[in-house]
């Protein structure tokens, strides 16, 4: 249905409809980065979709620096809308490019978006304003600059002998927004999703000969099924390898760190369903190897749309778990515990995640553990030491920016969670320490440890952790919490790798 809609759409916009960017200053203060930009030539029929605006250095690979959507509820007069774009403060000097993506309501991009956007609005941001506007041979100059960038050799290892390879990696189940380019590679989003012809060729071949049935073509049906398969490639445009072997395996490991990265906050871990290498220097130039897998696809939880979302995921993770195991281990099991399908299970792999961050940073059994108040927490009045894993979360999380949480449930009752500082209650809620909320969550990961599920005890008594669990297991926020806890916590251990 979305390929239709944006086949719909793209045949509105014939050449005497054209979208065409003005922008203005051409020269940019880099303390003040503001640009006005008018966005040209919208036919009515558009204005039920969205327009995204971003601003890239042309020279750099990590480029874009910022992003504004006009949305369909936005003001559009006589086919123009209007919009102030700041950049970041302070904009890195240097030859930056204005685009703008026409993309439908729900966010899909409509293609071919080079056939109607007309040509891109270039500037210059400068650190004062008594220079030149960009001139045509600063552009091409900057652009064989940044494509000597994206092209540039990737080797296995630094003494790495052999031809070159170009090595692409298909993935599908996962949702790409726009072309993203890296040094050495880029990845793209693919325009065909998969087919389901071969599984409809393989029912036939059990149905003809024995039931004397053919399943017929669907189109809404194949509609559906490329609609649930999205997909991409990452390209790696030079790859110094010994082999075809070589090239493949170092894309193939390259890619899926870099597919780790993606399934952190998307809830979905796309799946390789091709591979391709091509030999690009010294004997048999032009030989090409390929090979296929099959993916599954779920629904992303997160698809970033604004530019710039997946560029700062991947360049901002992938070193980090590219040079240390411990960084590769805690992403690739939050990413593992978010695309986890199973709500018991997904309790289970971020409360363990939490737990192994926790071990490592508390490593003594003996430290007793406080309330907000400076209270020592007991057990049949013997203090409470971090010996067991829940003490030792809790001691870790109280070390940490544990933010303070509310929450009014079905009944009308509000609730303060508390975090690592005391909390404030002025409205008579009530309170749940974080030792109590802790209690709760530990009580389900030990249901599901034990028995494999959790079933809410709905006798528990509301001040036990059975209790706690059954009340607030249901409508997700304990479970909200517990993933909390368990992201920031890798997040500040990434931030120490």
């Amino acid at each position: 249905m979305l390929k239709r809609f944006a086949d719909d759409q793209a045949e509105l916009m014939k050449p005497s409809q054209m979208l065409s960017l003005k922008v203005a200053p051409q020269v940019v203060l880099a303390s003040q980065p503001i640009i006005d930009i008018e966005v040209c030539g919208i036919p009515l029929e558009l204005t039920t979709c969205q327009l995204e605006t971003h601003v890239l250095r042309v020279e750099r690979i990590r480029s874009a620096v910022a992003a504004f959507r006009i949305g369909p509820a936005d003001q559009l007069k006589e086919g123009v809308a209007k919009l102030r774009l700041e950049m970041m403060r302070p904009a890195v000097p240097g030859i930056h490019v204005v685009h703008i993506r026409v993309l439908s309501p729900t966010g899909e991009e409509i293609v071919p978006p080079a056939a109607v956007l007309g040509a891109p609005a270039y500037i210059r941001v400068s650190d004062h304003l008594a220079v030149a506007p960009v001139a045509a041979r600063e552009i091409d100059k900057a652009l064989r600059t940044r494509e000597r960038a994206i092209t540039s050799e990737l080797r296995p290892s630094p003494d790495t002998h052999g031809d070159q390879y170009e090595v692409y990696v298909f993935w599908a189940a996962t949702l790409i927004h726009g072309e993203h380019h890296f040094e050495g590679f880029s990845v793209f989003p693919l325009q065909m999703a998969l087919s389901e012809e071969g599984y409809r060729d393989a029912m036939n071949a059990f149905t003809q000969p024995r039931l004397g049935l053919t399943v017929p073509h669907s189109e809404e049906l194949s509609a559906q099924y490329r609609h649930s398969t999205p997909a991409f490639v990452i390209a790696y445009h030079r790859v110094r390898a010994a082999s075809h072997d070589d090239a493949l395996s170092f894309a193939q490991k390259h890619a899926e760190a870099i597919n780790v990265v993606l399934g952190v906050e998307r809830g979905q871990k796309a799946s390789v369903f091709g591979i391709l290498s091509r030999k690009k220097s010294g004997a048999g130039v032009g030989d090409t190897r390929w090979g296929y897998n099959y993916p599954s696809y779920r629904g992303n939880l997160l698809a970033p749309m604004i530019a710039g979302q997946l560029e700062e995921s991947i360049e901002r993770l992938l070193p980090k778990i590219q040079k240390s195991p411990w960084a590769r281990l805690l992403v690739s099991n939050y990413a593992v515990a978010t695309a986890e399908r199973d709500h018991g299970f997904q309790y289970l792999r971020y409360w363990s995640l939490l737990e192994t961050i926790a071990k490592k940073n508390v490593v003594h059994d003996g430290i007793a553990i406080y309330d907000v108040n400076g209270l020592p927490i007991t057990n049949r009045g013997k203090p409470i030491v971090t010996r067991g894993a829940r003490a030792k979360v809790y001691h870790y999380l109280t070390l940490s920016n544990v933010m303070v949480g509310h929450e009014t449930t079905a009944d009308g009752t509000s609730f303060v969670f508390e975090g690592s500082a005391p909390a404030h209650v002025t409205d008579g809620a009530q309170v749940i320490t974080l030792w109590d909320d802790l209690g709760a969550m530990y009580h389900i990961r030990n249901a599901v440890t034990h028995t494999g599920e959790y079933s809410p005890d709905l006798s528990a008594a509301p001040d036990t952790d059975a209790g706690r669990a059954a009340r607030f297991f249901p409508n997700g926020s304990l479970f909200g919490r517990l993933r909390e806890h368990a992201r920031a916590a890798m997040y500040r251990e990434l931030a120490l790798s």
